[in-house]
């Protein structure tokens, strides 16, 4: 049985969205392996980067999973970003009443970074997917396509 791509980025975002959840259960239990620390706050802003590459590609995945629906009222932007940005926000600022974390305005920005970021790249996917095949250019070391 094939799965219709429309369907598969909301199955994709889905898996990545429970996935993401499992991890921060886990780091907010200081439950998080002495491999994974050490890669992340070993390396320089490592903490950061983590951040920037583990929101942003949820933004990502839910404005390819919503094709892109944007809030008129909110200036045009993608509904699904700021979804993720509240979530992530809400999760960021939970942390002041958790023990083994806390907030980090650095950790915010690296959020919302890969919030827009990723986002972009989504929007980006829709409008290729979008564009009739007559439409899209050839790779210049593709001539004649």
């Amino acid at each position: 049985m094939m799965v219709k791509v429309k369907h598969a980025w909301t199955i994709a975002l889905g898996i990545y969205l429970a996935a993401l959840t499992f991890l921060v259960v886990m780091v907010d239990r200081n439950q998080m392996s002495d491999v994974v620390k050490d890669l992340i706050y070993r390396t320089p802003y490592g903490d950061k980067v983590a951040h920037f590459f583990l929101v942003g590609p949820l933004s990502g995945l839910a404005v390819r999973a919503t094709r892109g629906h944007r809030a008129r009222w909110l200036f045009g932007l993608p509904t699904a970003a700021l979804a993720v940005f509240a979530l992530a926000t809400a999760e960021e600022l939970s942390q002041r009443w958790i023990p083994a974390r806390a907030v980090d305005f650095y950790d915010f920005l690296a959020n919302t970074s890969g919030i827009v970021v990723f986002a972009w790249l989504g929007s980006l996917g829709i409008a290729r997917a979008a564009a009739p095949v007559t439409a899209r250019r050839s790779p210049p070391w593709c001539p004649g396509e």
